[in-house]
């Protein structure tokens, strides 16, 4: 009886540690993935996410490198007191050095924008070579990487109220660096002289306008009710075959679409957009298209030339919507 049950014993033993030996050879262990691969996967997708909605910001290359998110606790007041008053504080004997130090003094975005907001202030008869000459040593050092972090929006502002003619070619040869800026500058220069070298630009192979041609007619038909040569540089790009779709598009939202401004009116208004591009750290602005604005009909006539020139239904859908909206602007108008 004992040999039986000790045998009985022995051979469910031996079953168990086969059973044991079968499930590990072809059910391993399901191990936890390694902490380390995790903390690698996870930091791999938050920096892809940032690559995406922002480019990642570059350190300081030099001591004048503005920091792009400055930490407003991290500034004391008497210092940001400091920045917005050295424009005052330098030697006024060389007025283009004044300000290029002035610039070159901020070590934060704030401090640049406190001097660039005095800088834009300047009246048209205030821009001379000395500032010309100081705004592009700035605009040279921000392209160049040596700045970073500043808005040089108001230096535009500021350098587009002048007449001079030297600054056309200046704003040209800054659209690749701030195509928004260069062309709203180049754009709203007085007498219109800035917009002849924009018709210009259309001229060129598309290779070497890339995406600035896009808002470089939409600007143009901004303008377009008002200024001949704007009207026939985008009559003569679609008669010539130019256009796509989407710069169609965009030429018909610069008729019967919102407005883009470079600076925000001084009267609040809850229509108004905000945009800012990453590339070059450009902001601007756009309001809808005014009821009261004077060249309704004109922007209406254009329009219609341009449904005469085009047999795309996409195309013709553009401009019909552009045509209804400026239509509603006039029966705004005359109610």
């Amino acid at each position: 009886m004992r040999f039986r049950l000790s045998t009985v014993l022995l051979i469910s033993g031996l079953l168990a540690l086969t059973v044991t030996a079968v499930g590990l050879l072809f059910f391993p262990k399901q191990t936890s993935p390694d902490p380390e691969f995790q903390a690698f996967s996870a930091s791999k997708t938050s920096s892809e996410k940032e690559s995406v909605s922002a480019p990642p910001s570059k350190t300081p290359a030099t001591p004048n490198a503005l920091n792009s998110q400055p930490d407003s606790s991290a500034v004391p007041e008497n210092e940001t007191r400091q920045a917005s008053t050295s424009i005052n504080s330098v030697s006024a004997s060389n007025p283009g050095s004044r300000w290029s130090d002035a610039f070159l003094s901020a070590t934060n975005s704030e401090q640049f924008a406190a001097v660039a907001q005095q800088f834009a202030a300047l009246s048209a008869n205030q821009i001379g070579p000395e500032e010309i000459a100081a705004a592009r040593e700035i605009l040279n050092r921000v392209a160049s990487g040596e700045l970073q972090g500043g808005d040089v929006g108001p230096i535009f502002r500021a350098l587009q109220h002048s007449s001079d003619p030297n600054l056309i070619s200046e704003f040209v040869s800054r659209i690749p660096q701030w195509q928004y800026y260069a062309t709203f500058a180049l754009s709203e220069m007085p007498n219109a002289q800035g917009i002849p070298a924009l018709v210009q630009q259309l001229q060129l192979p598309d290779s070497q306008t890339g995406e600035s041609r896009y808002f470089i007619l939409e600007i143009l038909a901004q303008d377009a009710a008002g200024n001949p040569d704007a009207a026939n540089a985008i009559l003569d790009q679609a008669r010539s075959n130019r256009l796509t779709k989407g710069m169609w598009q965009r030429v018909a939202l610069g008729l019967g679409g919102d407005q883009y401004i470079m600076t925000a009116p001084v009267t609040p208004s809850p229509n108004l957009k905000t945009y800012h591009m990453a590339a070059g750290n450009q902001n601007f602005f756009s309001l809808p298209l005014s009821p009261a604005d004077g060249q309704l009909p004109q922007r209406l006539s254009l329009v219609e030339q341009l449904l005469n020139l085009t047999t795309d239904p996409t195309v013709a859908s553009f401009l019909l919507n552009a045509r209804d909206n400026l239509t509603k602007s006039v029966a705004a108008l005359s109610n």
